[in-house]
């Protein structure tokens, strides 16, 4: 099984110097919980409670190339041989096989249980989205040799992908607005390419979780969903934001001002988060 971990960058913006990055990921799921813990990093994922059982057996799966062997500690150095791999790979195939044969028994249970039996070896896509410094932080952390070995070659790709990207430069009224295509920009209001942009975030994909293609009417009834006012499910809001200008703590999304004096806008800095707009709007736009 082909190792097929993966980053792309979605969007990628700059104004007066300073970058905001959105970046979709393709990874094992097991990695989430390290990456989860970079609080400064927005991020939404694919669910595995809505992918149907047959898809999940069907999906690719992980497999690790790069196998260390025991040693006290939390990082192994050494690496193990080909046929030592090869015993763990023979190992967990033999796993994984008898998980999706306990899902095809057991298909009157919700896949919300059964497909947790694959998370070991699944991949997730993520989109993530934050100011370059934090992507800075994130990968001195991540891209060093006392890294896990899959989360090093994440960061390797994420790096990869940045290096190689060129920032579109925004004007004061400008948007940051990920899984927004070129043509809709001038197609759509701004209020309703913040709402497109949202619910397909949540969705980690342009499109619908059956394929089809996303009309307007079907992402904004989305977004009506995850945002009402009793129960906002409001993660997929973080990753569209405008640039900081002439701005105050009594600004519309203007969240905190730092110990040195820099305005915040939730983990934003030089950019105002939708969703620190909407919440000082109780939600409405």
């Amino acid at each position: 099984m082909e190792n097929k971990i993966d980053a792309v960058i979605i969007e990628h913006s700059s104004f007066n110097g300073n970058e905001l990055i959105s970046i979709e990921t393709y990874a094992p799921k097991f990695l989430d919980a390290e990456i989860e813990k970079h609080r400064m990093i927005s991020s939404n994922s694919s669910s595995d409670r809505a992918i149907p059982i047959e898809r999940m057996i069907e999906a690719d799966y992980f497999i690790p190339d790069d196998v260390r062997l025991n040693q006290s500690g939390m990082q192994g150095e050494e690496k193990a041989a080909k046929y030592e791999r090869e015993e763990l790979v023979n190992l967990f195939e033999g796993i994984r096989e008898k998980s999706c044969q306990v899902m095809v028994d057991l298909k009157h249970i919700h896949k919300q249980h059964l497909n947790r039996l694959l998370l070991p070896f699944s991949y997730q896509k993520k989109i993530m989205t934050a100011n370059k410094e934090q992507w800075d932080y994130f990968l001195s952390l991540r891209l060093h040799k006392a890294a896990d070995p899959a989360i090093y070659q994440l960061a390797y790709k994420i790096n990869d992908a940045i290096e190689k990207s060129f920032p579109v430069e925004l004007e004061s009224e400008d948007w940051h607005l990920p899984y927004i295509r070129n043509e809709e920009r001038f197609e759509y209001s701004v209020e309703n390419l913040c709402k497109m942009s949202s619910a397909r975030c949540a969705r980690t994909s342009y499109n619908n979780h059956d394929g089809t293609i996303a009309k307007l009417e079907d992402n904004l009834k989305l977004f009506g969903f995850l945002i009402n006012e009793e129960l906002p499910h409001a993660t997929p809001t973080e990753h569209q934001a405008k640039p900081m200008v002439d701005i105050d703590l009594e600004s519309d999304g203007i969240s905190h001002m730092t110990s040195r004096g820099e305005m915040m806008s939730g983990n934003f800095s030089n950019f105002i988060q939708f969703r620190k707009i909407l919440e000082d709007n109780n939600w409405r736009l």
